[in-house]
């Protein structure tokens, strides 16, 4: 087997994601619940590093970086369930020192350990010799959980996503803003929790997959969009109205993500998104002002050799 390009290892940057909008179409009898829901990756990224370690060795995980606390360092980290779930399908890769830098906060609704699944199945799949067993990714990405293949198959800037989140309906070429500012409250919002608050019917179908009614082929609908778990997630996270009004009275637009607690607003251009980063900071525990993004989200950077 020849080496690949990244033998000595590889780093790359996986992006937060945005629900544009969110609709839930029902409960479905997996447990699961039917979604529509418009993605987007944003410029706010944790770093990971893959470096490979001599044969025999067993892979580990270091997790540093300003959100760390919120991220385990053993085997429920998504990293690592990622290498396990490559490896059982049949993965050839050598052992791997894992160094994750986190940046995006836990139990924001911004998939951030959904994105750090994505980029290490993306670095095993570029450590393998030329030769070895490579599993497609989009099955893994799918058993690992509902936001990991949109960073993986993305067809546009924007994409509209059914299932749990992870089938792509339909795609856009541009994001539906420049910029966004992303507000994070000092308190997080449980998923199961928030999806028990919300008390959804059962699914019985939805719309078909060609016409879903969601938005123009080139980009989400920006008037009227939603969350649909909005009124479920203040009822599960006490004090995240509070949050969302403080926010509001100082900018209308800013709207939850995923099952929250993050909430963001669109932006024409950097310096408005500055602007309204700075006007709101002193109520958000975290807040960042970054562009939306366009595909590939995930690029792949070689380590340098040893001196």
């Amino acid at each position: 087997m020849s080496p690949s390009p990244y033998a000595r290892g590889a780093r790359v940057s996986p992006p937060a994601k945005l629900n544009w909008d969110l609709r839930v179409l029902g409960r479905r009898g997996d447990g699961y619940h039917e979604l529509r829901s418009w993605f987007c990756a944003v410029g706010w990224r944790d770093e990971l590093e893959a470096r490979p370690l001599a044969a025999g060795a067993v892979s580990r995980l270091e997790v540093c970086g300003p959100e760390a606390a919120g991220a385990p360092a053993d085997a429920a980290n998504l990293v690592l369930r990622a290498e396990a779930a490559w490896r059982a399908a049949g993965g050839e890769a050598p052992p791997v020192a894992w160094r994750l830098e986190k940046h995006l906060p836990s139990g924001a609704g911004l998939g951030g350990g959904s994105a750090d699944a994505a980029g290490a199945l993306a670095l095993l799949d570029a450590m393998a010799p030329s030769g070895a067993t490579r599993p497609p990714l989009r099955p893994l990405a799918e058993e690992l959980g509902a936001d990991v293949a949109f960073l993986l198959d993305a067809g546009g800037a924007a994409s509209l996503r059914g299932g749990r989140g992870e089938r792509e309906v339909a795609a856009a070429p541009r994001p539906p803003a420049p910029w966004v500012v992303l507000a994070v409250p000092d308190l997080a919002a449980d998923t199961p929790a928030v999806y028990a608050a919300l008390g959804a019917d059962a699914f019985s179908g939805g719309p078909a997959e060609s016409s879903s009614g969601d938005g123009p082929a080139d980009g989400p609908v920006e008037e009227g969009a939603g969350n649909a778990l909005e009124a479920a997630a203040f009822r599960a996270a006490p004090g995240l109205e509070e949050f969302a009004a403080r926010l509001r009275a100082r900018h209308a637009p800013f709207r939850m993500t995923g099952s929250g607690a993050a909430f963001f607003a669109p932006c024409p251009h950097a310096e408005a998104a500055r602007a309204l980063r700075d006007r709101v900071a002193d109520c958000c525990r975290l807040v960042v002002a970054a562009p939306l993004l366009r595909p590939p989200f995930l690029r792949l950077r070689p380590l340098p050799s040893p001196p």
